[in-house]
């Protein structure tokens, strides 16, 4: 009966480094994702979010397939910030998109509190005065 054959890991770099637990980041054409390693195989494929990625960090085929990229501190803030500004122009758009009547009569923004309504005007004035002169 033959031996059977170990397959090398033969991931480079980084890659290389990742150990279970570690966070990693799985982009493709359409958006970046955050995710945690879960499993790496004795072959160096590395089991993140349900898929198994080859030992040069690539998920799938054609061209919008998955790859992992190093998570940085940096990479996760640069995610989370246009996903909060994705949500707020969303909401905003939507808002407006409601508001009948919202510059004639003010009623919905007359039902909030003070301190909320002196919020969001300290906000959009912020915001204004960064556009000023351009």
């Amino acid at each position: 009966m033959a031996a059977k054959k170990q397959v090398e890991d033969k991931r480079k770099g980084w890659l290389r480094e990742l150990k279970v637990g570690d966070k990693v980041v799985i982009s493709n054409t359409y958006r970046e994702d955050i995710h945690t390693v879960d499993n790496i195989t004795p072959s160096g494929q590395m089991d993140v979010s349900k898929k198994r990625f080859d030992q040069s960090g690539y998920f799938g085929s054609g061209w919008s397939k998955d790859r992992l990229q190093e998570w940085t501190q940096e990479t996760e803030n640069k995610i989370n910030n246009g996903r909060l500004a994705g949500r707020i122009e969303n909401n905003l758009h939507e808002t407006l998109r409601r508001a009948d009547g919202l510059y004639e009569k003010g009623q919905r923004l007359k039902a909030l509190d003070t301190e909320k309504l002196r919020e969001i005007d300290a906000f959009f004035q912020e915001w204004a005065d960064q556009f000023k002169g351009k």
